[in-house]
């Protein structure tokens, strides 16, 4: 919350914050169910268990966000001045 309060003025705040609240129930409502058949679709498949596939995917989803999120995001907000 702390980090969005610094991007967003008061005023689209709010929404912002529903939006987040919102996005977290969805992901754990359909989150379960895609692991789920993934567990159940991969299982044995290439001799690897489907826990063990869900966490290379879940793994190499999280390492691709995060190399991609390292160019995109700003170190820092004060080097965008007069972006807002």
């Amino acid at each position: 919350m702390l980090l969005l309060s610094c991007w967003y003025k008061p005023q689209e705040l709010s929404k912002r914050i529903a939006f987040f609240y919102t996005a977290s129930l969805v992901s754990g409502a359909f989150g379960g169910l895609i692991a789920g058949g993934l567990i159940e679709g991969m299982e044995g498949l290439g001799g690897i268990r489907g826990w063990k596939w869900l966490f290379m995917i879940e793994g190499a989803a999280t390492v691709l966000i995060a190399i991609g999120a390292y160019f995109v995001l700003p170190s820092m907000l004060s080097l965008l001045v007069g972006w807002m």
